[in-house]
């Protein structure tokens, strides 16, 4: 669930699969955001393509940021790649979110008026990805229903037959 506070209409649910411990590496977001059915995929944690099913067309973001978080390889939890540049984290600890062990992290972002957005991370340990993020008063994202198994490789490739055509304005 990925709730916008400050425009609830834009507030969606999605079925996200992940191959974080397998290859190939990649997510696949399935969404349909306001009666639109829409597919993300990631190869290597950054945006590749966006899928219209209906209309079997594709087309790469103008993003380009990174969605994919790191971990230490002396096994403690790496600051995560979230935030803007200015972003201070400080990590609190582990906690168990969902029935997952998860490194909580608070991130404090300067705002353009002066103040500070204070909000809290949560990132699978073992799967190295969000699990949940809260955003006083902008954003909320919950995983749920968690199921770990490897995924069928054709869920983070382009399907045939799709034509690309330009990312849409609002993207």
């Amino acid at each position: 669930m990925d709730r916008d506070l400050v425009h609830p209409e834009q507030s969606y649910n999605a079925r996200i699969y992940v191959n974080a411990l397998a290859t190939p590496r990649g997510a696949r977001y399935e969404t349909n955001d306001a009666g639109r059915r829409r597919i993300s995929i990631f190869g290597g944690f950054y945006p590749l393509v966006v899928l219209d099913p209906d209309a079997k067309t594709f087309w790469k973001p103008k993003t380009s940021g990174r969605v994919a978080v790191s971990h230490s390889s002396s096994g403690s939890p790496a600051e995560p790649q979230v935030g803007g540049e200015q972003a201070k984290r400080k990590y609190p600890g582990r906690e168990t979110i969902n029935g997952r062990k998860a490194y909580h992290w608070e991130i404090t972002e300067p705002l353009p008026n002066a103040t500070n957005l204070v909000w809290q991370y949560w990132e699978d340990i073992r799967l190295h990805m969000a699990l949940k993020l809260h955003q006083p008063g902008v954003r909320f994202y919950e995983l749920t229903n968690i199921r770990e198994g490897k995924q069928p490789a054709d869920l983070f490739k382009l399907p045939a037959g799709y034509r690309e055509v330009a990312a849409p304005q609002s993207e």
